[in-house]
């Protein structure tokens, strides 16, 4: 009897000490404490598509009048003071019952971006782009306008049988501070024969010529124009 209760006594106490062996307990979960977010900064450019958003885009609307409409815009740095600049080309109101060749001209605006930031309407021509009705069977005479840095260059063409085009460019005189005629290509090309006129001209050949001044039929002219 008495060598069953000690038996008794002696599993009961190796039964607690397993219990209490710290090698058997289980671990306690360690939380880790989150990541801190960084949040965007509202005022700071976002690149998309390795190009540079700014939250306000140039309105360009304040250049062009009531009933006219933008007909063409390009953005370089026209005039070498590290800005982006844009030339724009205005169209005038539709005129239903103009005839082929008549209408008002197109508008060549150059926007200069001032030290605050917004663009400047400083220079003009309506003598570089001709009507919409002015390409005659061909259509209309506007081809393209192209901006790049320290100048543009606008070209037209039209025509029947004997195609013709011009293509215009200008370059920023800083000592003047104006975009001069640098070089002036015409081309008169028969469809029918294929036979192709062209003249090359460059600033020796007809001076220094302001943008505001330009007249493209004061130029030198390939014959069938």
């Amino acid at each position: 009897m008495r060598k069953s209760l000690t038996l008794l006594v002696l599993m009961t106490s190796l039964a607690a000490c397993r219990a209490a062996s710290p090698g058997d307990a289980e671990p306690q979960a360690t939380a880790s404490a989150p990541a801190a977010q960084t949040q965007p900064n509202p005022q700071q450019e976002v690149p998309v598509n390795n190009l540079s958003v700014t939250p306000q885009q140039d309105d360009l609307s304040r250049f062009i009048p009531a009933g006219s409409k933008q007909l063409a815009v390009q953005r370089a740095d026209l005039d070498g003071d590290g800005r982006e600049d844009a030339v724009l080309v205005i169209d005038p109101p539709a005129q239903p019952d103009a005839k082929l060749g008549e209408g008002a001209p197109r508008t060549v605006v150059v926007l200069i971006r001032d030290a605050a930031g917004k663009l400047q309407a400083v220079k003009r021509s309506e003598r570089l782009v001709p009507c919409a009705k002015c390409g005659g069977i061909a259509g209309d005479p506007f081809g393209y306008v192209r901006a790049y840095a320290g100048g543009f260059t606008v070209l037209i063409e039209g025509g029947s049988r004997e195609r013709w085009s011009d293509e215009f460019g200008f370059a920023y005189s800083a000592e003047q501070q104006d975009w001069l005629l640098e070089k002036a290509v015409r081309s008169v090309v028969d469809t029918d024969t294929g036979e192709d006129k062209r003249l090359d001209l460059q600033r020796k050949d007809f001076g220094a010529i302001r943008l505001e001044e330009f007249d493209r039929d004061k130029l030198p002219s390939v014959e069938g124009t």
